[in-house]
């Protein structure tokens, strides 16, 4: 059941293992793909340099995004908040700054609810909140989002992890990761069967 909610966080720089922390196979979906382990690093072994994603620098602990790879990200997340228009989504509401302190105690009540560690929540929350600043996507919000994504699902026991796989929040927060990611992935990338759909 687990590897169905962790997903690759590799924003494309799979190609060159030096930059990431692999582990040998990682589960994706049904099937099991080689790729970043769960708590993978984006930062790569010499900081400053180029990722084989030419929309990627890493300077220190900061990632840096081309104007092309943010314009796609501020495009998706637009897109997100749009096709979320009419439904009334907490997680949504956390990530545009819609009633933030309301949003965020829902959020973490929801999670926790079903087992989530309440300072893994909160930071979850903290970093979804910080996500969208009113213009743009912040990318290193959205790489520590998904660390934190991931290490939810990793340490949540197995019983929990079916509740929190049926809750509405966790699946808006995992539909939002993935699609921003993706967006990463294909911003700088000649068109593959991923990209296609964006």
């Amino acid at each position: 059941m687990r590897h169905k909610f962790i997903f690759q966080v590799g924003f494309g720089l799979v190609s060159i293992s030096s930059l990431l922390n692999f582990a040998p196979v990682s589960l994706a979906g049904d099937t099991i793909i080689r790729g970043a382990a769960i708590d993978s690093s984006f930062a790569p072994v010499n900081p400053g340099i180029a990722t084989p994603n030419p929309g990627i620098v890493f300077q220190g602990d900061n990632i840096i995004v081309t104007d092309q790879v943010q314009s796609g990200l501020n495009k998706s997340i637009n897109e997100i908040f749009n096709s979320n228009q009419n439904q009334d989504s907490t997680v949504i509401a956390l990530i545009r700054g819609d009633n933030i302190t309301f949003a965020k105690q829902q959020v973490i009540d929801a999670f926790t609810k079903v087992g989530v560690d309440v300072n893994l929540t909160t930071e979850l929350s903290a970093r979804l909140e910080a996500l969208f600043n009113s213009q743009s996507v912040d990318i290193n919000q959205l790489n520590a989002a998904i660390k934190i994504y991931n290490q939810i699902v990793s340490q949540t026991g197995d019983s929990n992890l079916i509740a929190l796989s049926e809750l509405a929040e966790f699946k808006k927060v995992a539909e939002v990761l993935k699609k921003l990611r993706r967006t990463v992935n294909c911003s700088t990338r000649v068109q593959s069967n991923e990209c296609i759909s964006l």
